[in-house]
């Protein structure tokens, strides 16, 4: 059975790119333009990994990972995306819930590392 992802991103051509990389890779894909929308997804469909753009619009990623801590425990992967971070943003990350991050532009193998291969 494919691992599940979900991509979340309020940028689309960030969504089709990830989607699309990781789906020829045997990943199978959702998506979701909000945290909101993610938090809908991730609730009938359990993926295994989600990857969330943290500077999301009405949640942030960090509120988004702690609502998904509290639902499914350590059972997901969360992978923070992010555009710049310092080590205090690190922590405020891992706090929130997060198993890793990761600076856009990034490289698909980055991803993959990231990404919990079962």
């Amino acid at each position: 059975m494919p691992q599940k992802v979900l991509v979340i991103d309020d940028c689309d051509d960030m969504i089709d790119s990830i989607a699309t990389l990781l789906g020829l890779r045997g990943f199978e894909i959702r998506r979701a333009q909000s945290t909101v929308e993610g938090l809908q997804i991730a609730g009938d469909w359990i993926p295994d990994t989600i990857a969330v753009d943290l500077w999301m619009p009405k949640m942030d990623g960090n509120e988004f990972a702690r609502l998904i801590r509290r639902r499914y425990g350590k059972a997901v992967n969360l992978i923070a995306v992010i555009k710049s971070a310092s080590e205090k943003m690190y922590n405020e990350y891992a706090q929130a819930g997060f198993n890793s991050c990761i600076l856009k532009p990034f490289a698909v193998s980055e991803l993959l590392e990231k990404i919990r291969i079962e």
